[in-house]
């Protein structure tokens, strides 16, 4: 049966010798290349033949054997050759939609030798077995699934068996230890919240910037993380971020924005920054309610787009996040430094005025189960109110209202009352 699924078929279509060209250059030492090879209802594959037509490889393109599996952009494509014991020769990868300035790495030639000598019944866990493209654990988990998964379907192809018909969910043990770093933040945070603790949120949020900021390279929730999830639903290759969207939901639902307040890199580093340059800025409150609403704009605009057939990809370039922690050409890093500058300058700018993913939790938080921590009894001083850092707090009157959609839980106004000795709070 080899001998029959390798019988030469010429190429016919300008597609064909177009394919040819990427065939030569991985395996330069092939005097002719095949059409399509496939039985019925099998993937496509093609082989290389030596001068005597003598079949010397099989070859196949990933997103032809593979096409569900994709990494966060869309599929990344990749022309595989293989002995005839389905052996990889060599790998190269061809252009996709993955962020230019992560994935650079993935088109290195010591990148892709990983994979050579490598057999379906290898492992290809990323972190493991193949260096991951450091910033890119989706891209390098769906490279590696990509190729086994196509390999084991040739092998079945290749054996007249049935070959798998869906992929099998890919976890590494890099993507479970960062899924476990998160849900510690997210315990944490709920432990400092509930003790009210300021100098404990503040070494949570600087563990955030360090940890999944730079450690894991912007781990957290943006536009690009957040359509991934939603729309394209890839739960096994990316679990720590449906672990981060989880806990973000819920803790906003019970305590309000303890996701941007104890959580979020981006959002600690930008409040850390404010709590230690001395220049800040000063913006009327009649501004102030304008610029509250931009977010949301920015955030149907975004709605409106992935109606349209929008696969977001600019939104990754004007959100400060991937810039600050993993680095960008100086255009975008230049944006980046600005909205931090103005962030650090003004009290969490981004996130108060500009951040839709600020839109959602804001929106979750007014829907807060648990009640807001105000004083049992007050004598309207206005103490609390002056040292908010976030504008949350306001008097109905002489009652102290706290509006849990701004607030983000900074412990603030309860440093101020127990220094004056207000009642406890509740």
């Amino acid at each position: 049966h080899g001998v029959k699924l390798l019988t030469y078929i010429p190429p016919q279509t300008s597609s064909d010798i177009e394919k040819e060209r990427v065939f030569k250059s991985l395996l330069p030492e092939a005097e002719s290349f095949s059409g399509s090879l496939s039985p019925k209802d099998a993937p496509p594959y093609y082989a290389a033949y030596d001068s005597e037509g003598n079949p010397i490889a099989i070859i196949f393109f990933t997103e032809e054997v593979s096409p569900e599996v994709e990494g966060y952009a869309g599929k990344i494509p990749a022309c595989v050759a293989c002995d005839l014991e389905l052996r990889v020769k060599a790998v190269r990868f061809l252009p996709n939609k993955e962020t230019p300035e992560l994935v650079d790495e993935m088109f290195e030639e010591k990148f892709a030798r990983q994979f050579v000598g490598k057999t379906p019944s290898d492992r290809f866990e990323a972190g493991v077995d193949v260096k991951g493209i450091s910033g890119a654990t989706v891209t390098t988990d769906a490279i590696c699934r990509s190729i086994k998964l196509s390999l084991e379907r040739i092998a079945s192809a290749y054996s007249s068996t049935p070959f798998p018909k869906t992929s099998r969910p890919f976890l590494s043990w890099y993507s479970l230890l960062r899924s476990g770093v998160v849900v510690l933040f997210f315990c944490g945070a709920i432990l400092f919240c509930i003790s009210r603790l300021q100098r404990l949120r503040l070494i949570l949020l600087a563990l955030s910037v360090a940890v999944l900021g730079f450690c894991f390279k912007g781990l957290f929730l943006s536009t690009r993380s957040v359509t991934t999830l939603f729309v394209d639903g890839r739960v096994s290759q990316s679990p720590e971020l449906w672990v981060l969207a989880g806990g973000a939901l819920v803790t906003s639902l019970l305590w309000g924005r303890l996701y941007c307040g104890y959580v979020c890199p981006f959002g600690g580093l930008s409040e850390l920054l404010f709590r230690i340059l001395p220049i800040k800025l000063k913006i009327s409150p009649k501004v102030i309610g304008f610029l509250r609403w931009v977010k949301y704009g920015i955030f149907v605009s975004l709605i409106l787009l992935l109606a349209a057939g929008s696969s977001l990809y600019f939104a990754e370039k004007l959100e400060p996040f991937a810039p600050i922690f993993i680095g960008a050409p100086a255009t975008s890093l230049i944006l980046a430094l600005i909205t931090l500058l103005l962030s650090a300058s003004f009290y969490r700018f981004y996130c108060r005025f500009l951040c839709p993913i600020g839109a959602v939790m804001e929106l979750l938080s007014s829907a807060r189960i648990l009640s807001p921590n105000t004083p049992i009894t007050c004598d309207s001083c206005g103490l609390c109110r002056k040292e908010c850092p976030s504008e949350a707090l306001h008097f109905k009157g002489k009652k102290l209202y706290q509006e849990a959609a701004f607030c983000f839980n900074c412990v603030d106004c309860d440093v101020v009352r127990r220094r004056k000795g207000c009642v406890q709070s509740r």
